[in-house]
């Protein structure tokens, strides 16, 4: 039997290809997206779309990357339908606070 063998993931770190963008990308794995079918958290949407969530934010101001409240990956934000998601591709990401 095959135990332990990895799984190959499609979907990779390009924004511009994602389900539920909310029009902008706001960086190489990072933008502002409609996460309400997700769970309303960064973490369900990163998930769900195949990635690791890394962080998230509300989003403020009219240009649809300026990072407002910061709700990591597990929080919500209270009547919005969007907000600015960071996430990574299976592998990419280590904890910085791993090394110490």
């Amino acid at each position: 039997t095959n135990v332990g063998t990895p799984t190959t993931l499609s979907t990779t770190c390009d924004p511009s290809s994602w389900p539920d963008l909310d029009t902008h990308v706001c960086g190489a794995c990072k933008a502002l997206v409609n996460w309400g079918t997700y769970g309303s958290t960064c973490g369900g949407y990163c998930s769900g779309i195949g990635l690791t969530c890394v962080n998230g934010w509300e989003e403020a101001g009219g240009d649809g990357c300026t990072e407002g409240e910061n709700l990591g990956c597990d929080r919500s934000y209270e009547g919005t339908s969007d907000a600015i998601c960071e996430c990574a591709a299976d592998g990419t990401y280590v904890d910085p606070t791993w090394y110490y």
